[in-house]
């Protein structure tokens, strides 16, 4: 993996991780690592599988929009 790939989805699962952590919900940072590096194209070593929540959560925050701010 690239190191802007690397970083870019570094920036992303933090981003998710810390908001959710705001709204009182603890994520697995692997599982949305996991989630945002599938959804993304972005093969990754570690993958697991995330749970339906975790794929959810990161659906909801990883819109177009979301991806761009963090460009």
């Amino acid at each position: 993996m690239r190191i802007r790939e690397t970083t870019f989805l570094q920036a992303l699962t933090n981003d998710v991780v810390k908001s959710s952590a705001i709204e009182g919900e603890q994520l697995d940072e692997q599982q949305v690592r996991s989630s945002l590096a599938r959804r993304l194209g972005i093969d990754i070593d570690g993958y697991v599988t995330p749970n339906r929540s975790i794929e959810g959560i990161v659906q909801l925050r990883s819109t177009p929009q979301s991806i761009a701010s963090n460009r």
